[in-house]
């Protein structure tokens, strides 16, 4: 019988021989004729063989554990038939049957299998939703993403971009329907400005049309750090991308390799625009320093139209522009200040309610819309602020066309305490 190997099974198997070490049998070996042959027995065979024929559950069991299924069979098959009163196999059957399953891997040796993880099967968690909607700039629509605030593409996420909005729908003429007055826009992204669409977007729905949306995700596995905006359902493919998505070129990929948050690109200052001279002060925030403009008390919302749609404040006395990019910051202080509104860019302030920050406005040109779960009201028109003591960054944001740039745009800074209170405010009646 070849040699029995099992370090598992120490209580089961002994490996003695007649109580004499292997030295010592080595040793009578060397000194006995060659004529005669030493005979001795091997503990560890006879304990596999009482326990065989014990046909006892527990000490079986071990046995097959130690041994497993394949060389188990070999040591009982020769006892089956020369004891065929002791039902060997049906003992095994029994004790296969009630195995556990960790046992019964390890019994017949079944390895488990990693299964391989692909992209695919991947459930990815929507980490934002955007909303989007088009507007006309240069003889083209454009694509707004209304909640857009300096977001990145990080890996095993997907993005849904909804496109319900029916700026997004195709439009025809209400006298001759074979004429279209607006194409449908039908937003996409592209890895290399090639107008080749992104692989792993899902379209659901029709654009302008409830429930519609493009959901875009963003596998571990990617290796492009942009993707570039676009219109799909556009045959001018002349346009330069960064007008597609009104100033916006690209969506920035967090790739494993940058261990930075990424930083806004500052926009161009419009020409012929100055700035209203300032005590110098700045503030850091995560990293970027900000520049404090101090609003006056009375001001005029402009739209620069020359990269895309950015809010800024001129003021209305002197006409001239406060200035504005994306690292600017409009200071106010304690008192009241009235900013006059176009119609198209009705707005509201997200001040959380906040009581140092207090506005209102002609109620003829009030309109509510619920954002995140929030109403809040939108004012065209005078708008009356009233600043009674400090308060947090304060994000301006449009009905039609959402934050354009101004996240967390005003701050309370008592260094445009010098901006004194104008005794008759210049009121202009805005339709």
């Amino acid at each position: 019988m070849r040699k029995l190997k099992c370090n598992d099974c120490p209580n089961i198997i002994t490996k003695k021989y007649d109580g004499q070490s292997k030295k010592m049998l080595q040793a009578q070996m060397l000194k006995t004729p060659k004529s005669y042959k030493l005979k001795y027995s091997n503990s560890a065979n006879d304990n596999i063989v009482r326990i065989i024929i014990s046909n006892d559950y527990d000490s079986n069991k071990g046995l097959l554990l130690c041994y497993k299924f394949n060389r188990y069979s070999e040591l009982i098959s020769p006892f089956i038939l020369k004891f065929p009163k002791i039902d060997i196999v049906g003992l095994l059957d029994k004790i296969i049957l009630e195995l556990s399953e960790s046992e019964r891997k390890r019994v017949f040796n079944i390895k488990e299998e990693v299964p391989v993880i692909t992209d695919t099967q991947i459930l990815y968690e929507n980490k934002k939703t955007f909303y989007v909607v088009t507007a006309y700039l240069f003889g083209f629509y454009s694509f707004i993403f209304k909640n857009y605030t300096n977001d990145v593409f990080i890996p095993t996420y997907s993005y849904t971009f909804d496109l319900s909005h029916i700026s997004n729908a195709e439009k025809r003429d209400e006298t001759d329907n074979t004429k279209i007055i607006k194409p449908e826009s039908k937003l996409s992204f592209s890895i290399d400005k090639n107008w080749i669409p992104y692989t792993h977007l899902t379209y659901n729905g029709t654009p302008g049309t409830a429930g519609a949306n493009v959901i875009v995700t963003i596998p571990q596995s990617i290796k492009t750090g942009q993707l570039y905006i676009y219109n799909a359902a556009s045959t001018n493919v002349a346009i330069n991308y960064i007008l597609w998505g009104y100033n916006l070129e690209n969506f920035t990929v967090l790739l494993d390799s940058i261990k930075e948050s990424i930083l806004p690109i500052c926009k161009n200052i419009p020409s012929g625009l100055e700035y209203q001279k300032i005590p110098d002060e700045t503030i850091n925030t995560l990293s970027t320093v900000y520049q404090i403009i101090c609003m006056t008390r009375s001001s005029l919302l402009l739209v620069n139209n020359t990269y895309g749609v950015v809010l800024y404040f001129d003021d209305i006395k002197i006409r001239r522009g406060l200035g504005f990019n994306n690292i600017v910051k409009y200071g106010l202080y304690s008192g009241d200040y009235y900013i006059y509104v176009p119609p198209e860019y009705e707005l509201t302030f997200f001040n959380k309610s906040d009581s140092n920050f207090i506005f209102s406005g002609d109620n003829t040109k009030k309109s509510t819309d619920t954002i995140d779960g929030v109403v809040y009201d939108f004012y065209y028109g005078t708008i009356k602020i009233v600043i009674t003591g400090s308060f947090q960054p304060i994000s301006i944001y449009t009905k039609s066309y959402g934050y354009l740039n101004c996240k967390d745009i005003m701050i309370y800074s008592e260094t445009c305490s010098f901006i004194l209170p104008d005794e008759k405010p210049y009121l202009i009646p805005y339709i």
